[in-house]
């Protein structure tokens, strides 16, 4: 039976492959721009028309196929140039079925650009809407498109696996969501970041205390509040993102509450953690300090009713109970306790066990 590279192994190997690894110089002659995909403050992103990019795993050249391709402004500085380039190498280097892969850069003359897999049905979020599940389609027109549940395990299931990839490399996405992961043919996935500057998606981010802005619907609370990021704070973004996914993307998390409201409850969350932290470290009260101190008794009872204005995310409607604990794992408030990606991956695997998709998306 075949086992699972440790981390160790993992990492030696991604280390060999940036030793190795040289960026292919991609003609940008051969590439042509269709449409714009996403601008942000570091460049823009375009779908374009690629010719003469082999098929991932295959020495094969194919005649055309769609790329993205990531433009570094015009006006970059010379750090920003190196940055990129090392950010470029670095993604190369990475070479997993779920993850985006780099297939060349143009960085002879400027502006720089990088060239990246592109699927043909787009983002996992607009494909979702574009689908019902399989239970509600006997209510809909003839010919509507559907997707079963386990097909939604199914895909979750390589998000994770992708995930567990970069887990072991200790990489963090720091932005996992459905409007950054994509989808190709037979339901096949691959983890990206192109969401995350599209401008259909402006309203997922926000700026908080008018900083840069920030996807605080899918943030862990140390994340938002501490600046800390975890792979563990990436279990959170999957178990929001897994949400979504059941919810065929037309449900935006914690939709009762304003983008405040989200960051105020999470600021919450944090300082009840350092609460319990404290009173961990501590010794207790004495009894007769705590029967005269009725003041005390009031905060916390105001704070118990704080905890409840921010509550996770709601079990989606047809969800099996064992996938919404494991959502509920995710969210744990001590990133200690929340499940690794390994566990997660393995989980939806054996959920899911014997399943393949019987028709190409």
């Amino acid at each position: 039976m075949l086992q699972s590279p440790t981390q160790q192994e993992v990492l030696l190997a991604l280390k060999k492959r940036l030793e190795q690894t040289s960026v292919p110089v991609f003609p940008r002659h051969r590439l042509r721009m269709l449409s714009k995909l996403a601008e942000g403050a570091f460049g823009s992103v375009y779908i374009a028309e690629a010719e003469g990019i082999p098929e991932y795993g295959s020495s094969t050249t194919l005649g055309k196929r769609l790329v993205a391709v990531k433009f570094l402004l015009p006006e970059a500085n010379e750090k920003e140039k190196l940055d990129f380039q090392r950010d470029v190498r670095i993604l190369a280097a990475l070479e997993d079925r779920n993850i985006a892969r780099v297939l060349g850069a143009c960085c002879r003359e400027e502006p720089y650009c990088v060239v990246m897999e592109y699927l043909e049905h787009g983002d996992l979020c607009q494909f979702l809407k574009t689908h019902v599940t399989a239970e509600d389609a006997h209510s809909m027109p003839i010919g509507v498109k559907t997707l079963s549940f386990n097909c939604l395990i199914y895909m979750a299931a390589q998000i994770a696996s992708g995930m567990r990839y970069l887990e072991n490399l200790n990489f963090v996405h720091r932005d996992l969501a459905t409007r950054n992961c994509l989808v190709g043919k037979a339901y096949h996935i691959k983890i990206s970041d192109f969401g995350t500057d599209n401008e259909l998606y402006s309203c997922d981010y926000y700026k908080v205390d008018g900083g840069i802005p920030l996807p605080v619907r899918w943030m862990a609370w140390e994340s938002l509040v501490l600046g800390k990021y975890t792979t563990k704070s990436d279990v959170w973004s999957f178990a929001v993102t897994l949400w979504e996914i059941l919810n065929l993307g037309r449900r935006l998390p914690y939709e009762h509450l304003s983008d405040e409201e989200v960051v105020r409850a999470l600021r919450r969350v944090c300082r009840e953690c350092s609460s319990a932290t404290s009173e961990e470290t501590s010794q207790m009260k004495s009894s007769e300090d705590e029967d005269n101190d009725d003041g005390d008794d009031d905060d916390r009872e105001h704070l118990s009713h704080e905890r409840m204005d921010f509550e996770p995310l709601p079990k989606p409607t047809g969800s099996s109970k064992d996938i919404y604990d494991l959502m509920l794992e995710c969210w744990r408030r001590d990133d200690s306790e929340r499940p690794t990606f390994r566990e997660i991956s393995l989980f939806l695997q054996r959920k899911n066990l014997g399943y393949a998709p019987t028709t190409a998306s």
